[in-house]
């Protein structure tokens, strides 16, 4: 991702891998996290997490919940987590003159979103995408979570033995309340 020091950083999608997304950007320097997330449960979480704010974007206007809840201005960097053409369309409407936006999930091959390169240009917004990562990131990443500067210990919201994986997975479907299991497949649960 671009450098956060000091930035204001809106994460699109808070299941596990948009607020870690957000918990990395607090430790590279981020001043501020917001999340969208269209359930209320994730937005719980988030806000659990430290993130200053987490908005509905089924409420509309999405760029306008971002400036109500950072003192008027869109975000520094916008995180887009969700491969799907709306919540590009909104990431792109949420990133500040300067400002970057990064695709972070892969989209369907013939998914087509509307973009203005004259907006993009004269507001001098990056737009870019993620894939995977090298070598560096690993290390770094592994270097985080071993540091303890980065911890994922939150996001785990359910831990199962083999016998439960299946009702863990129509808890996660109907509910949308799990962000992250963890299956134990020789001792049962965990705490």
């Amino acid at each position: 991702t671009p450098q956060t020091p000091g930035a204001t950083v809106l994460i699109i999608g808070l299941g596990a891998m948009g607020l870690l997304n957000g918990l990395a950007a607090r430790v590279k320097g981020a001043a501020r996290l917001i999340g969208s997330d269209p359930v209320a449960v994730r937005r719980a979480k988030a806000l659990e997490l430290g993130f200053a704010a987490a908005v509905d974007p089924a409420l509309g206007d999405l760029a306008a919940q971002v400036r109500a809840a950072n003192d008027g201005r869109l975000a520094d960097l916008v995180i887009v987590g969700p491969g799907y053409g709306p919540a590009i369309e909104q990431g792109l409407t949420c990133a500040a003159p300067g400002g970057s936006v990064v695709l972070f999930s892969p989209s369907p091959p013939a998914l087509t979103v509307p973009l203005s390169p004259h907006a993009l240009y004269f507001a001098e917004v990056c737009l870019t995408a993620s894939y995977s990562c090298g070598p560096r990131e690993t290390r770094e990443a592994l270097a985080l979570l071993e540091s303890g500067a980065l911890d994922p210990s939150p996001l785990v919201t359910l831990r199962v033995g083999l016998e439960g994986v299946g009702d863990a997975i129509r808890r996660t479907v109907a509910h949308g309340a799990d962000l992250k299991a963890v299956v134990f497949p020789h001792s049962g649960s965990r705490p």
